[in-house]
């Protein structure tokens, strides 16, 4: 299904919008050592996989009951036998790789499934080596932030290499598709203002689902994407929750893999979380002026603090008229939306109703880590950095603090993108030096052959002409070969841009420079950054012969993680 292309791969801290933190975590973590507990490579796993399996005990009856809701959640979900046998491993002694991603519009951008082959990846990896561990899924159901959930950038690919773009038409076929991103059909759902604000994954879907479905089956319609079209119309129906919905998609799509996927909306989870979540609000302060020196310590060594903290946050929201509002200090006491209260009073709600708390994302990954014996936490660029700051309330709140490791990288190149490539001599990673030197490319490869052959004539017989005056100057004077040098590299400049402007000229003229560059951006450099982060991986599936997933797996195995990877599908 995938063959490595030209320049396969690339340094994750060489792409493009890369943060300084993120680029030292990767290539010199001993200048971030102070923020994290365990260095990202083969030894600090190990590490923290031995730690984790150490604190087990502490936490064995709680655990048994996070087993418990697990088995009933997968079910519903509908996850395979695999999944069933990893929770008795969990149950029995395993350690956990865990990720997580909020709970988008059919599975959302393509990193959402890279973090998942991730963790898969270092379940197997450890337990290859003798420390059983598994790999779990925390389903960011209680976000609040429905603008980044209730879309997905659905590219049509196509296999033929003379076949028009589908992306262009593909609005007109669907009504109510977005086009506006780009160019790239941008599915989205709507929903009543009542419903937002709460928790993305409560959101239930409506009747425009089906349009939805249809027009994502349209742009993937290819007998080897039946499946992919199958899990969707089963899991995006009229009714069904965001969050139940992506759980039934991502249980589909890594059947076989035993990925464990959580929910963390159960009250049940809640109340096991309950003295996290109750040491968050009794310790406001603290915290909060823990976060703020690490703050200044990030800004002083060079780096960016991911969430803002100032002197009235805290590390909670509260469910109020059904809008997850952030808990923020006010005076002696703690507001929250429309209430207002006391500690006390705000300590004696947690211990009662911990189902109307959940934290924020500097607490989230200490809650997952008092309820799992996690030994390792895959994320991207932004959740290293989160990790950079939570680590201090690991500290304050005695949890024990994983290894963070980075997400796999990649950029596919479907077989119509690739003979674009191919026909202007370029490839994937060209576009991420930039629309133009891009252009000058495509411009130069598009002279017409004719044409191209009287440039390639003229340009020879200049530097031949040139090189024979070399001599006679050496002669006259020694001095002025350094003016025919760079009359030389003027002239071939002026010659080569002159061959350039042919190239666009005849681009203009047949339009296919135009939507040849318009493919490739979209494809591999949406919106100026990483495919990644704004396409759906699953329209993908649709252009090859094999398993996504295990292809992808294959790849970090043989070529190992810390590297972006360019792959062509066939």
């Amino acid at each position: 299904m995938m063959a490595e292309m030209e320049r396969p791969t690339l340094p994750l801290s060489k792409l493009p919008q890369t943060s300084r933190l993120f680029a030292d975590f990767l290539d010199n973590f001993p200048k971030v050592s102070e923020f994290y507990t365990h260095p990202p490579e083969e030894d600090g796993i190990m590490a923290a996989a031995r730690e984790a399996y150490g604190a087990r005990g502490t936490k064995a009856e709680r655990l048994n009951a996070v087993v418990d809701i697990l088995r009933r959640q997968n079910r519903e979900f509908g996850s395979d036998e695999s999944v069933a046998h990893n929770l008795d491993r969990l149950r029995d002694g395993a350690v956990a790789i865990v990720t997580g991603q909020q709970t988008a519009l059919f599975g959302g951008p393509a990193y959402t499934i890279y973090k998942a082959i991730t963790a898969i990846y270092w379940a197997q990896w450890l337990s290859s080596r003798g420390i059983p561990a598994v790999a779990i899924f925390w389903m960011a159901t209680e976000d609040h932030d429905f603008a980044e959930v209730n879309h997905v950038v659905w590219p049509a690919l196509v296999e033929a290499p003379n076949e028009p773009s589908r992306a262009d038409s593909l609005e007109l076929r669907i009504a109510g598709v977005d086009s506006s991103n780009g160019g790239l059909p941008h599915l989205q759902i709507h929903v009543d203002d009542s419903a937002k604000g709460g928790a993305v994954g409560s959101i239930r879907l409506g009747t425009d689902i089906h349009q939805l479905v249809e027009a994502a089956a349209s742009a993937i319609n290819d007998p080897q994407s039946a499946n992919i079209v199958a899990a969707l119309r089963t899991a995006y129906r009229p009714g069904e929750t965001m969050g139940r919905a992506f759980g039934k998609l991502i249980a589909v799509l890594f059947r076989g893999h035993a990925l464990i996927l959580l929910d963390p909306m159960d009250a049940g989870l809640h109340r096991l979380a309950a003295p996290i979540l109750r040491a968050a609000a009794g310790n406001a302060e603290t915290f909060t002026q823990e976060l703020i020196a690490r703050g200044k310590a990030l800004q002083s060594a060079g780096y960016h603090s991911q969430v803002r903290v100032t002197p009235q946050s805290t590390l909670l929201f509260r469910i109020v008229d059904g809008k997850r509002e952030p808990i923020r200090k006010r005076g002696e006491g703690f507001a929250a939306g429309n209430l207002v209260f006391t500690r006390d009073e705000l300590l004696a709600v947690v211990d009662q109703y911990p189902e109307e708390f959940s934290p924020n994302a500097l607490l989230r990954p200490v809650m997952e880590d008092a309820l799992l014996p996690t030994a390792a936490y895959v994320g991207g660029p932004a959740e290293v950095a989160y990790f950079a700051q939570s680590e201090v309330i690991y500290r304050k709140l005695h949890v024990p603090m994983p290894v963070v490791l980075p997400r796999a990288s990649f950029t596919l190149v479907d077989p119509r993108t690739a003979h674009i490539l191919r026909k202007y001599k370029l490839n994937a990673s060209s576009l991420f030096a930039g629309r133009q030197r891009v252009r000058e490319k495509m411009e130069h490869e598009s002279v017409p052959k004719g044409l191209a052959r009287h440039f390639r004539i003229g340009e020879r017989n200049l530097a031949r002409l040139l090189k024979t005056l070399r001599s006679p100057l050496h002669k006259l004077d020694p001095t002025l070969l350094g003016a025919l040098d760079t009359a030389q590299r003027k002239m071939l400049y002026q010659y080569s841009k002159l061959s350039a402007n042919a190239g666009r000229a005849e681009g203009f003229r047949t339009g296919v420079l135009e939507r040849d560059e318009r493919r490739l951006t979209e494809i591999l450099y949406p919106k100026r950054g990483l495919q990644e982060r704004t396409l759906s991986a699953l329209p993908f599936l649709a252009v090859g012969q094999g398993n996504l997933v295990d292809e992808l797996l294959d790849i970090i195995r043989r070529k190992g993680l810390g590297e972006h990877h360019i792959v062509a599908l066939r």
